[in-house]
Protein backbone atom coordinates (compact mmCIF):
# COMPACT_ATOMS: atom_id res chain seq x y z
CA UNK A 1 0.00 0.00 0.00
CA UNK A 2 1.39 3.35 -1.01
CA UNK A 3 1.70 6.32 1.31
CA UNK A 4 -0.91 8.15 -0.77
CA UNK A 5 -3.41 5.30 -0.30
CA UNK A 6 -2.71 5.25 3.42
CA UNK A 7 -3.24 9.01 3.71
CA UNK A 8 -6.52 8.68 1.83
CA UNK A 9 -7.73 5.96 4.19
CA UNK A 10 -6.74 7.95 7.26
CA UNK A 11 -8.46 11.06 5.91
CA UNK A 12 -11.69 9.11 5.30
CA UNK A 13 -11.56 7.73 8.85
CA UNK A 14 -11.28 11.27 10.23
CA UNK A 15 -14.13 12.55 8.03
CA UNK A 16 -16.83 9.83 7.86
CA UNK A 17 -19.49 12.35 6.79
CA UNK A 18 -17.90 12.48 3.33
CA UNK A 19 -18.60 8.77 2.86
CA UNK A 20 -22.07 9.09 4.33
CA UNK A 21 -23.03 11.65 1.69
CA UNK A 22 -21.97 9.19 -1.02
CA UNK A 23 -24.02 6.45 0.64
CA UNK A 24 -27.15 8.62 0.54
CA UNK A 25 -26.46 9.50 -3.10
CA UNK A 26 -26.06 5.80 -3.97
CA UNK A 27 -29.47 5.15 -2.40
CA UNK A 28 -31.10 8.08 -4.21
CA UNK A 29 -29.12 9.79 -7.00
CA UNK A 30 -31.82 12.49 -7.24
CA UNK A 31 -31.45 13.50 -3.57
CA UNK A 32 -31.41 17.23 -2.95
CA UNK A 33 -29.07 19.23 -0.76
CA UNK A 34 -31.98 20.01 1.58
CA UNK A 35 -32.76 16.30 1.91
CA UNK A 36 -29.11 15.58 2.72
CA UNK A 37 -29.23 18.32 5.37
CA UNK A 38 -32.32 16.74 6.93
CA UNK A 39 -30.91 13.21 6.93
CA UNK A 40 -27.46 14.12 8.21
CA UNK A 41 -28.36 17.04 10.52
CA UNK A 42 -25.77 19.27 8.86
CA UNK A 43 -26.12 22.80 7.59
CA UNK A 44 -26.46 23.53 3.89
CA UNK A 45 -22.99 25.09 4.02
CA UNK A 46 -21.46 21.85 5.36
CA UNK A 47 -23.21 19.71 2.71
CA UNK A 48 -22.08 22.10 -0.03
CA UNK A 49 -18.49 21.84 1.25
CA UNK A 50 -18.64 18.04 1.14
CA UNK A 51 -20.14 18.02 -2.37
CA UNK A 52 -17.56 20.55 -3.60
CA UNK A 53 -14.71 18.36 -2.29
CA UNK A 54 -16.13 15.28 -4.01
CA UNK A 55 -16.51 17.23 -7.27
CA UNK A 56 -12.96 18.57 -7.07
CA UNK A 57 -11.63 15.06 -6.41
CA UNK A 58 -13.53 13.73 -9.43
CA UNK A 59 -15.64 11.42 -7.28
CA UNK A 60 -18.99 13.09 -7.96
CA UNK A 61 -20.66 14.81 -10.89
CA UNK A 62 -23.98 16.62 -11.15
CA UNK A 63 -25.86 15.62 -14.31
CA UNK A 64 -28.61 17.94 -15.50
CA UNK A 65 -30.11 20.91 -13.75
CA UNK A 66 -30.23 21.65 -10.06
CA UNK A 67 -33.91 20.79 -9.92
CA UNK A 68 -34.32 17.94 -12.35
CA UNK A 69 -30.83 16.49 -12.35
CA UNK A 70 -29.14 13.72 -10.45
CA UNK A 71 -25.78 12.90 -8.89
CA UNK A 72 -23.40 10.49 -10.61
CA UNK A 73 -20.67 8.76 -8.62
CA UNK A 74 -17.67 8.27 -10.89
Amino acid sequence: MSAEDMNSILWEMEHPEYGQVLDYIRENPSITICELCDKMYYTEKKIMKILRKHKEDGVLTRVGSGRGGYWKIN
